[in-house]
């Protein structure tokens, strides 16, 4: 069994222009959300994106660099707007969403690489675990990952028990744990030794490829 959707992570510019030839390049600061990385220290991030940066500017006649921040919650993300921090924003969809209604942003890119816009999330089960819908995994083990994803699988499976007239997820489930890579989800389940999980389609097909 398996059920999916497909979160995404969106770019809003509080506007930016060209500084035009001979002019001095003006500063861009840019925000990320906090939940877009997993597993990466925040001051690469920041150290890598003054130099893209850089390069991107200079070669457009566009900006020199600016700081970078690395924004926690909606809260810090007003703040950064009222005090006109970045330029720049690269937020994650639970962020988006809480922001969207204030008119705050103007929204212009969305994420997309070689499988689409976003990422397409999978409820896994073994195929001969005896379960076939929704409700006899009750009482049972999920497993999801420590990735972009997960706030966003996690709404996503409390909407899904929510449609099926099923209790929460916390109430719903037995055991709910939260793993560091895909395949630490994926394949205890392949081996029946729990009984799902919530993973990207993308993590699955990467797995299917290392473990024929």
């Amino acid at each position: 069994m398996s059920r999916k959707m497909k979160p995404i992570f969106l770019l809003a510019v509080l506007g930016l222009a060209g500084s035009g030839a001979g002019k001095e390049l003006e500063p861009m600061g840019i925000a990320y959300s906090t939940g877009i990385f997993s597993e990466v220290k925040l001051s690469d991030v920041k150290a890598s994106t003054q130099v893209w940066v850089d390069g991107f500017g200079a070669r457009h006649d566009l900006c020199s660099s600016g700081e970078v921040h690395v924004l926690a919650d909606p809260d810090a993300w007003r703040s950064a707007i009222q005090e006109k921090k970045f330029k720049l924003g690269i937020l994650h969809t639970t962020d988006f969403l809480m922001l969207e209604k204030e008119d705050l942003l103007n929204p212009r890119f969305v994420f997309e690489d070689a499988s689409g816009i976003g990422a397409e999330l999978l409820l896994l089960v073994h195929k001969d675990g005896g379960i076939g819908v929704l409700a006899d995994l009750a009482g049972k083990g999920i497993f999801f990952t420590k990735d972009n994803y997960c706030a966003i699988a996690q709404m996503w499976v409390d909407t899904l028990l929510a449609e099926a007239g099923l209790p929460s997820r916390k109430t719903f489930f037995g055991p709910i744990a939260k793993k560091s890579k895909a395949g630490t989800a994926i394949l205890p389940v392949f081996f029946k030794r729990a009984e799902a999980c919530v993973v990207t389609r993308g993590s699955f097909e990467t797995m299917k490829e290392l473990n024929p």
